[in-house]
């Protein structure tokens, strides 16, 4: 049997039976799989040549590379960490009519109602020690993000993972649930929209989450020992809000250069009056953190915004 023959056979060994055994990984096969529980994920890992911790359960980032490599019928190609995903993703960063990225992998998330973006939030997606922490597990990186923000019922736009993947989980005319009470003033216009009147940071905002450890310490072994290249350094937040001390985990080349490229398209398509951090329209935030301030600097000015972006810090 084929690898692809062998993940359908598992999948009909936990219950679902509406497909074939036919070497076609189709609709009913991929709707199976996203029905499919933790153990059987894990069948399905190890089929697909996973050992170990990667053994997990956790549909991701790798999982869906190993799958379609095998759908291809070869082994899947190793990712070039210094390589923006701009050349990654087949025919560059394009946005579909449907505001889905083109040529980059789906992993909806829950949303809300219609959104007509104003304005741009980046943010870190943390790491552990309370928020960043779901049942013990630290958010590692994209996959990590996702079972926390499935678990508590938030989502964003986007995560960006450490390699420069970009994921996308909500289309870019729907609102995600990823600012929460905030507050930011349109640089343009100067109208106040906060969440005291129905319209903050979620109603108004597209959302991007980059994989980062933040400031969350008791995070740092673990990205020490699995993170190609894993750096911190030492700063003081602006705001003087710190959750775990002066120490932040950097953020990466190949990831700030898919920031900065997705940044731009989403400006340019959504003609969009601002690009800020998530610590400037909320008090109760950090991120993206001291380690994030030079690059966003360089994206607003990419993105032709001069200077830092004003602070309208909720005090929600």
């Amino acid at each position: 049997m084929t690898k692809i023959e062998c993940i359908q056979q598992t999948l009909k060994d936990a219950g679902f039976y509406a497909f074939k055994i036919d070497n076609d990984f189709g609709r009913k096969s991929r709707t199976a799989l996203n029905q499919a529980d933790r153990a059987t994920i894990k069948l399905v890992q190890t089929v697909l040549g996973f050992e170990g911790d990667d053994v997990d359960g956790r549909w991701g980032v790798k999982s869906e590379g190993r799958l379609q490599a095998a759908i291809a019928g070869k082994e899947a190609p190793k990712v070039d960490t210094t390589t923006p995903p701009a050349v990654l993703i087949p025919g560059g960063l394009n946005m579909g009519s449907d505001h889905w990225l083109v040529g980059v992998w789906r992993q909806p998330l829950s949303s809300g109602g219609p959104l007509k973006p104003r304005y741009l939030v980046e943010h870190f997606t943390g790491g552990a020690d309370g928020d960043g922490d779901l049942n013990g597990d630290f958010i590692k990186d994209v996959d990590g993000a996702v079972d926390v923000m499935k678990a508590r019922g938030v989502s964003a736009h986007f995560t960006i993972d450490r390699d420069g993947t970009i994921v996308q989980h909500v289309p870019c005319n729907q609102k995600a649930f990823h600012a929460g009470r905030s507050q930011w003033v349109d640089p343009t216009t100067g109208i106040l929209y906060s969440s005291a009147n129905g319209k903050g940071g979620n109603d108004e905002a597209i959302g991007i989450e980059i994989a980062n450890l933040g400031d969350s310490k008791g995070a740092f072994g673990w990205g020490r020992k699995n993170v190609p290249g894993f750096a911190t350094m030492l700063a003081t937040h602006w705001s003087g809000k710190q959750n775990g001390g002066d120490e932040w985990e950097i953020f990466y080349p190949a990831q700030i250069a898919s920031v900065l490229a997705l940044s731009k398209l989403l400006v340019a398509r959504y003609e969009l009056h601002d690009v800020t951090g998530h610590d400037r329209i909320t008090q109760r935030k950090n991120d993206p953190g001291p380690a994030f301030q030079q690059h966003l600097l360089a994206i607003r000015e990419a993105c032709g915004f001069a200077g830092m972006p004003a602070v309208h810090r909720s005090p929600l």
